[in-house]
């Protein structure tokens, strides 16, 4: 990073803390409705409020007519893999969860607040989270490492709501995204073209699945030719002995070819790499040895 640019970079830091401390946070709670007389608050408080807890046993799906259940959602984290400063703990995770349920309310109108957990144990947090679930109407696993964050979110998906991780599904779209609007531009058929991924976690494999079309109820055909997954010890192969069980399971439907090595002779002839993990690891060379136009 250049003089200037890292003088710019310390200036903004400097500044993003001091905004934090002054608003102490970035949320806070306000109320729909007035409560400025006494019949205000008996309206949304006791004794009317009684009627409407009465309507909602009666009738268990108007929680969503009277309480803002279907429009407030909870990020969940337990710190473990924040943004690229890893295990840091629920408590320092707590501004970037505040900084998610910020882009929920400015960009779609959807409450969110943060709950950052202490436990990294993952039934703990599929506990708390299952228990947590009625007075939602959506959860946003967020920051949980991989492989936890698999078995986390995939032991979620029968709790009544929509589960979503941001990690594997956010990812994951905006990928697809990119490279739909690419082969647009470039004129090619996404379906003739082959990928590389760099970064074998939760947004790597979570890739992968979405390129090659599994975890959908109806079955769909391939987006991509093929996908090769690459880690910090290489190509992900069947026969390596090192891999996670997540890791394992996504060799059977990746790299069909059983091609071994690094990083350099996973984009031989390829048409497409995606970078989920460290930056500078792809030289002129590897770029040079990928197919026409990638």
């Amino acid at each position: 990073m250049a003089n200037q640019e890292l003088q710019d970079q310390e200036a903004l830091n400097r500044e993003a803390i001091e905004v934090h401390r002054r608003n102490r946070g970035k949320l806070q709670t306000r109320s729909k409705i007035p409560v400025r007389t006494p019949k205000d608050l008996s309206i949304a408080y006791t004794p009317g409020v009684a009627a409407v807890c009465l309507e909602i046993k009666a009738d268990v799906n108007k929680v969503y007519e009277l309480t803002g259940k279907g429009n407030t959602i909870v990020v969940v984290t337990d710190g473990s893999a924040v943004l690229g400063l890893g295990n840091i703990g629920a408590e320092a995770a707590m501004p970037v969860m505040e900084g998610k349920c910020i882009l929920f309310k400015e960009l779609a109108g959807v409450d969110a607040f943060p709950l950052c957990l202490r436990t990294q144990k993952s039934e703990e947090i599929i506990n708390i989270v299952r228990n947590i679930a009625p007075g939602l109407g959506g959860i946003n696993l967020e920051d949980i490492a991989a492989p936890r964050c698999f078995e986390i979110d995939e032991a979620l998906q029968d709790i009544g709501i929509p589960v979503f991780h941001d990690d594997q599904h956010g990812t994951a779209i905006v990928v697809l995204a990119a490279m739909i609007n690419a082969a647009k531009v470039l004129g090619k058929n996404l379906a003739d073209l082959s990928v590389v991924l760099n970064g074998a976690g939760a947004s790597g494999i979570a890739c992968a699945k979405l390129m090659l079309g599994v975890g959908f109820e109806k079955k769909i055909d391939p987006l991509v030719k093929s996908v090769i997954l690459c880690d910090s010890k290489g190509i992900l192969h069947p026969d390596r002995t090192d891999l996670n069980p997540a890791k394992q399971e996504i060799t059977k439907i990746t790299n069909l070819e059983r091609i071994q090595g690094g990083l350099a002779e996973a984009m031989k002839g390829r048409d497409i790499f995606i970078g989920l993990s460290v930056g500078e690891c792809v030289t002129k060379e590897m770029v040079r040895s990928m197919a026409p136009d990638p």
